[in-house]
């Protein structure tokens, strides 16, 4: 019997702090439940009016008292019941406002999604094109999103998921080569590097004529000289960040970055020189006198100036005598 009255007690203690937890974290409570005859136990702001006009003035009203939740919900409803109502792409639009209202920027930017693939005739498309860009762009630069209304998720996955759609949507869009490059950033700055090369590549293919190609072509030699400076010394990265780098003072010999990338292109010039230098002593100390001659003379011939192009001169004496 004790037992029985202890479990009765945890039983209650439960509800109790279960009804708690129902009072704390949704504090925004809907209107009574109500019956009716065509749909049953139903929410009082579910229910849809006579008429889509009638629907719309109450999501209105609603959101006129700032309860944005309660809006987004009717116009929401508003959609369902009359799709094909003139009002149905401005319930849309609305409801992806009152989405941002409320702080809850994925949903808003799911709503402008969908106003794009149902409705685009009956929409301002470059105006919601750049509602996208600005919740992928916050998203990637540190916004979060909602947990039990408490902004606590990371989202820069979001965004960046944003931004490639945004881009897909309108990729001859004037905003789509300033998404492609937040996309890239964001990606650089995860240490995302191969996505990242990938992203700053397709401004460099697509956009050339865009103000984000300079800065993609800079970024994406970076990538490569980031990729370059990993714990092993990777060849291919080096002599990719080299070509980039040498193409873009080519093309920008006045660019803000050209000092910076001087300064990159002797570091990455002396790393290959040394990288060199080693096979040919490798070859050396292993009695492979040819190989290490050709490879004395690469490091002389590609890197002269540079303390290896001495040194391999010194060897290269020796060996030839």
């Amino acid at each position: 019997m004790p037992k029985r009255k202890n479990y009765i007690i945890k039983y209650f203690a439960f509800i109790v702090i279960l009804g708690l937890s129902s009072t704390l974290f949704c504090p925004r409570l809907y209107a009574p439940w109500v019956w009716s005859p065509d749909g049953g136990w139903m929410n009082q702001k579910d229910m849809v009016k006579e008429s889509p006009k009638a629907q719309w003035d109450l999501a209105q009203d609603l959101e006129k008292e700032k309860k944005y939740n309660n809006a987004g919900r009717a116009y929401k409803a508003l959609i369902k019941a009359y799709p094909t109502s003139p009002l149905a792409p401005k319930a849309y639009l609305r409801m992806a406002e009152n989405y941002k209202h409320d702080g809850e920027w994925y949903e808003a930017f799911q709503a402008y999604q969908k106003l794009l693939e149902i409705y685009p005739k009956e929409i301002d498309f470059e105006y919601v094109l750049g509602q996208q860009y600005q919740i992928g762009e916050m998203f990637v630069k540190g916004k979060k999103r909602k947990l039990l209304h408490l902004p606590v998720l990371p989202a820069r996955d979001k965004g960046i998921e944003i931004l490639e759609t945004l881009v897909k949507n309108a990729p001859y869009s004037e905003i789509a080569p300033e998404a492609q490059f937040q996309i890239g950033t964001a990606y650089k700055k995860m240490g995302k590097y191969d996505k990242a090369i990938e992203a700053y590549q397709n401004i460099i293919l697509n956009y050339k004529n865009t103000p984000w190609y300079e800065e993609a072509l800079y970024q994406m030699g970076w990538c490569y000289y980031r990729k370059s400076r990993g714990f092993s010394y990777d060849q291919l990265a080096a002599k990719e960040s080299t070509t980039l780098f040498q193409r873009f003072v080519e093309e920008f010999p006045h660019s803000k970055h050209t000092p910076k990338i001087n300064k990159q292109l002797a570091e990455l010039t002396g790393r290959q020189a040394k990288g060199v230098y080693q096979i040919a002593r490798f070859y050396e100390a292993h009695g492979h006198k040819e190989a290490a001659i050709m490879y004395y003379k690469q490091v002389i011939e590609k890197n002269p100036g540079t303390k290896e192009a001495q040194d391999a001169a010194q060897r290269l004496k020796k060996l030839q005598k």
